[in-house]
């Protein structure tokens, strides 16, 4: 389980990712998948490895052009609304490529993941020091990568949690 040990398996996973290309966080919804990707994120960034980190949201994209605009903002590309399709592809790689190291991490990937994979493929064999962190529910297999499973917290985990995400909103809320 990633919840028995979280300090040393945290450690682990950012060490894969570090190696690899790709770590794929999965499991089912409300396991914590993004709780350890942050904690992923928050080790690279203090072994000082991940060069630039983003952060990239794609719970609500379905289609190609939804994913591409959703990176694009993520990316912070200048307006990536006067674009669409492959013109959209190179823009945004272009920005990825002129990064050099960095740590993109792409949330809830389950409706964008066809899309997203091919991207990642191309954009990864392009940038060498290009390195992508996903959460989704299903297994997802990237070139050169790796897929870990989580499984749900125990009781008290959960807890904490589940009171630390109930804080988070009530701040967003007042």
């Amino acid at each position: 389980s990633i919840w028995a040990g979280e300090d040393a398996r945290v450690a682990v996973l950012a060490a894969r990712l570090r190696e690899r290309d790709h770590l794929c966080l999965y499991g089912p919804a409300g396991v914590g998948k993004s709780a350890v990707a942050a904690r992923v994120v928050e080790q690279a960034r203090d072994e000082g490895w991940a060069g630039a980190i983003w952060y990239c949201d794609l719970a609500d994209c379905r289609t190609d052009d939804e994913v591409l605009l959703r990176v694009a903002w993520a990316v912070r590309h200048a307006d990536p609304r006067v674009l669409s399709g492959d013109q959209m592809v190179e823009a945004v790689g272009r920005v990825v490529r002129s990064r050099g190291q960095q740590l993109a991490w792409f949330d809830n990937v389950d409706l964008a993941a066809p899309v997203l994979e091919g991207l990642l493929d191309t954009w990864t064999a392009e940038t060498p020091g290009l390195r992508t962190l996903v959460t989704c529910r299903s297994r997802r297999s990237f070139v050169g990568g790796h897929a870990e499973r989580v499984h749900p917290p125990d009781q008290q985990r959960a807890v904490e949690l589940f009171t630390r995400m109930v804080g988070v909103r009530a701040q967003e809320w007042s």
